[in-house]
Order: structure tokens, then sequence, then C-alpha cells
């Protein structure tokens, strides 16, 4: 798996798993672009040995997460130096997963990635579909669902957001019929986000995310740096920084709702309606860094506010 060599980079052709397109809309009346990816929608299934109480993962390389690991001035040469970046800076641990790319059902999808990957034969009734959600919202938004299955050592055999919404034929179209496809199908509910593209600290670009989105001056010192985390690990491997932030009314100075022509919609749920968002059956239109953030909240945080 660390035997990495011969790397460089090169234009992309033809890909039957990325194409990359520009999209092009008005909202509001104001004329606006994005650049897209169009991947697959996918599978990810957490498996859970109970003959030993072991959760069990995947570990593989995701050249993804290796190329955010080499600096922009190693990234146009010739070859990347594996002696400075070796195949460990790549390496990735996952839930099992893979992408619906034949004519079969999610379920047997997901059966045929649990026996592939992790070696353990589990009938279609055993596989229990938690919830589907979109990923990668900024430049994919394909639909990911979640399966949860227990296995035992029994089973072990030897074989190891809005444009996903439209229809492959209504793609092709010069132009999107917006009255077949709302507005609405490309809203998501997240965490105030926002990418690192200023000279300043994480902790700063962070502060002025939660000002600009939502209208919350917090203290730098009031932002609690949880943890950083890749991803879109399949086509992006960005890393993100994770922060956690309690705030009063007192500390509301600004509308929020972003910058520009940012169109950005403040929404406050309550915990009981938090724990409901995330037990839902889905499709969830959030992330999973978003839903990844709340089950966090819910574990560590919701409790002392219950009271």
């Amino acid at each position: 798996m660390e035997d990495l060599k011969n790397v460089y980079i090169s234009p992309l052709p033809d890909s039957p798993y990325v194409k990359p397109f520009r999209f092009n809309y008005t909202q509001n009346g104001k004329e606006k672009t994005w650049d897209l990816l169009e991947v697959h929608d996918s599978v990810a299934i957490v498996v859970f040995n109970v003959s030993r109480k072991m959760m069990v993962f995947v570990k593989q390389f995701r050249p993804a997460i290796y190329y955010n690991c080499i600096s922009p001035e190693d990234r146009k040469k010739t070859t990347i130096d594996t002696t400075k970046y070796p195949a460990s800076l790549g390496l990735a641990l996952e839930m099992c997963a893979g992408i619906i790319d034949k004519d079969k059902t999610v379920e047997e999808i997901a059966k045929e990635e649990v026996l592939e990957e992790c070696g353990y034969d589990v009938p279609l009734e055993k596989l229990h579909r938690i919830t589907s959600y979109r990923s990668g919202v900024g430049v994919q938004g394909a639909l990911q669902t979640f399966f949860y299955c227990e296995v035992t050592d029994d089973m072990k055999t030897e074989k190891a957001i809005y444009y996903n919404c439209i229809s492959p034929e209504d793609r092709k179209k010069t132009t999107i019929d917006t009255t077949k496809y709302p507005a609405s199908l490309g809203l998501a509910l997240e965490m105030c986000a926002g990418i690192i593209d200023k000279d300043k600290t994480v902790e700063e670009i962070a502060k002025e995310e939660v000002l600009e989105e939502c209208g919350y001056d917090v203290p730098l010192e009031k932002l609690h740096r949880i943890t950083s985390y890749r991803s879109g690990v399949g086509v992006q491997g960005a890393l993100q920084t994770f922060f956690y932030c309690e705030v009063t009314d007192d500390m509301k100075t600004e509308k929020g709702g972003g910058v520009d022509d940012e169109l950005i919609e403040v929404i406050e749920k309550t915990i009981p309606e938090v724990e409901e968002m995330v037990n839902s059956p889905g499709p969830i239109t959030s992330p999973p860094s978003c839903l990844f953030a709340l089950m966090w909240f819910l574990h560590y945080k919701a409790d002392k506010f219950r009271k």
C-alpha cells in the first residue's frame, strides 16, 4: 500500500467518475456561476463485529488527500518526490463505502462493498438503512446512503444537493426547467463554514465566518478548536477544521446572511429538533461534516442545556 512511485500531475481526460462543468443560474435577478463536479452517488456502511465487539474500518490510499499534502510549489514539478511526500500522507481510515455504478439496488451494492472491502458476507436483511444525505455540497452534492450492519466472525469469507436532483436526461438540455426543478431542491442546511483564502489564522477566519454568516461577534478565545479532517476524500481531500462556540443574544451585532452575493438564511433548532434531524431516514440535505458536528454536540455538550 505504501510502495508509491512515479507520481506526477496531468490534465484530466474524459473520466467515467468525475465530470467538471460550470453551472449557470440567475438568483434574485443576479446572474451567477458555480463550478461543479458530476460524480456517482454512493453507499457507506458502518460495520460492527459483535463476535469481538470491534468496529470494522477500511484503510486505503486516497490520492485527493495525498495531493493536498503536497506544497503548491512541488505540485508544479515534473514528478513528485515520494521521499519528501511518502504514501503514508495519503492513507485514510474510513467506513466501508463504494459508488453506485451498477444497475442494482443500494442494498445490493452495500452488500457487495462489505464483502469486497471487509470480507463479510452479510445477508441483505441484516443491512439496515439509516439515512441518506448530500456529500460535498460545495462542488458535488451527490447522494450517499448510510447503512449499519452487525457481523460475526462466521460471516467472514475469503473474498474480500441541486444538480444531483436533476435527471441525467434533463442535464443534457440547453437550460434547466426551474418549474420542474425549483431552487428548493438545492437548499442545504449546514454548519457555518468558509474557505481559507486569506492570510489569517484558521481561528480568525472562523470568527469572520460566524460574524458574516450568522451575525455573532465571537471573541477568538471563545472559539474552541475540536478537530480537523479531510473532506471529500474521493476527489477533494481538502482539510476542514472544526470549531465549537457558544453565543448569547448580546453577541448578535450583525444581521448575518453572508457578504457580497451570498444568500444565506440563519436557521435555529432546539436540541429535540436536532435529535430528530440526525435520526431522520433522509435524504438529509446536510453534508456529513454537518451531521458529524451535530452528533459531536449531542454527545459532548447537549446534556448541560437540557434542563
